[in-house]
């Protein structure tokens, strides 16, 4: 065959469209879960309250079967208790004050057993309520926290750990976390800090943090560092691991974190950690560990500017699986049914 001819023209140009085509399929197959998040359907959402700038969420499920839905509101100074099946508001818990019951900012909130947990950012103390009286038992930490933003708890018997996020201003990491323990006997609670920890330099150092999240089964501590754009792994006893992930993942600000325990999936479940976009949330779904990112999905409709989130497992009226819920833009809570998160993480991976 002379060179030059047609005909090996043809076949050079049909060769490279073909690496050409598998390119496009192989670049198409690694980067759709990171670039296209899928869209979750929404179960419900909550009620607008403009103005009131909402914050976190918390899920307390009721032994009945019912539950009620937390949502801290930083600008009116109250947390509203929704109902977690339908998102019907049914009560506004607390006001304006310093007093207790009273709130001054509130920020994280939590739920472990039948106890109800708030950080209260400008008050610089946690405030815990019996649940599901709502009944007010105590304040504590104004002594040592500064300015507290996120909090993690877990325990059983009367004896609980709290960690509590202190995003204060100055260099000073070496406090970021305060390490509570609570004890509850005779319906009172006993507060007693047993750490104060943070790396203050290096790649462990917190700069920027909020969100905290706790593994317990595994001595893990998630820490989102909005300032480096990554989460941090810490111990239970407050030593950094030497690990980080999801920088160059997570594009906009990491924010909330919620684990869905799962034996049969890849390191015993899967880790949602929200990337808080001002007009498109994305979560993004690890493995539980955080080793390995699996893609993202969003709202539909649109999820935006998140904060807060919680995962409760377990069918929950029109919930299958699980339900999640998120903050969307300051405003108001939207709701998805695991079972559909779950489809997606399945498709990423298959």
């Amino acid at each position: 065959m002379k060179r030059g001819s047609p005909t090996c023209s043809l076949l050079a140009i049909a060769l490279f469209a073909l690496i050409l085509c598998a390119a496009q399929k192989s670049a198409t197959k690694t980067s759709s879960p990171a670039e296209k998040p899928l869209p979750i359907p929404q179960v419900f959402q909550t009620q607008d309250w403009p103005a009131s700038n909402v914050d976190s969420v918390a899920l307390w499920r009721d032994p009945k079967g019912g539950a009620l839905l937390f949502v801290t509101a930083k600008e009116a100074h109250v947390v509203y208790v929704c109902d977690g099946v339908t998102g019907r508001l049914v009560s506004t818990l607390g006001k304006p004050g310093k007093r207790l019951g009273e709130f001054a900012r509130p920020n994280a909130v939590a739920v472990v057993g039948d106890l109800l947990l708030i950080t209260e950012r400008d008050n610089h103390r946690v405030q815990v309520f019996d649940l599901p009286s709502l009944r007010p038992l105590v304040f504590f930490g104004e002594d040592v926290l500064i300015r507290p933003y996120g909090l993690t708890i877990f325990g059983s018997g009367g004896i609980y750990e709290l960690y509590v996020t202190d995003n204060y201003d100055g260099g000073d990491f070496a406090a970021r976390v305060k390490h509570f323990q609570l004890v509850k006997a005779n319906g009172k609670i006993t507060p007693n800090l047993v750490r104060s920890f943070g790396d203050k330099r290096g790649p462990g150092a917190l700069r920027k943090v909020e969100t905290i999240l706790a593994d317990p089964k595994r001595d893990t501590l998630f820490i989102c560092d909005e300032a480096t754009l990554e989460l941090k792994v810490y111990t239970l006893a407050g030593r950094f691991t030497g690990r980080t992930f999801g920088k160059g993942i997570i594009r906009y600000e990491p924010e909330g974190l919620a684990i869905f325990e799962d034996s049969n999936a890849p390191s015993g479940g899967w880790l949602v950690v929200t990337d808080q976009g001002l007009k498109l949330t994305v979560l993004r779904i690890f493995s539980r560990d955080g080793s390995k990112y699996i893609g993202a999905v969003t709202g539909d409709p649109v999820l935006a500017n998140t904060d807060g989130i919680t995962l409760s497992p377990g069918d929950l009226g029109p919930f299958k699986r699980g339900a999640l819920y998120c903050v969307h833009n300051d405003l108001r809570v939207q709701a998805y049914s695991w079972a559909d998160v779950e489809k997606a993480v399945l498709s990423f991976q298959f």
